[in-house]
């Protein structure tokens, strides 16, 4: 193993090249607001609970492509069908939302009615 070079790489699609258009309800994936940020910072500190953040790895590329909806990517001369998504494409952020909250609430928690995130 020593002297060996690991390389990674990763494939991302041209967005900028995608066909079809989407409107921005199909595309655009909701983030919380700073008020509401700030809220839920200020209740964990006055119940002294603990606050993490994290990144998550590779999180556009554990979405799984929407049920009865098709995303085809060429590369060179062969046409590839997707099951997950890619960075890049538009959908993807939207994608991973919705996959990240019902992994949320499977944990059993549940989405705030003044958020849609």
């Amino acid at each position: 193993e020593q002297g060996r070079v690991r390389l990674k790489s990763r494939l991302v699609a041209l967005g900028n090249q995608e066909l079809g258009q989407y409107s921005k309800a199909d595309t655009a994936s909701p983030t919380t607001s700073p008020g509401m940020f700030m809220s839920m910072v200020l209740h964990a500190l006055a119940h002294d609970l603990p606050v993490f953040t994290c990144d998550i790895g590779q999180a556009f590329l554990r979405a799984k492509v929407p049920k009865g909806e098709n995303i085809y990517v060429r590369i060179k001369d062969r046409v590839y069908r997707l099951r997950k998504m890619l960075y890049g494409l538009s959908r993807s952020p939207l994608a991973w939302h919705n996959f990240f909250t019902r992994v949320l609430e499977d944990f059993g928690m549940r989405t705030s009615p003044w958020e849609p995130c």
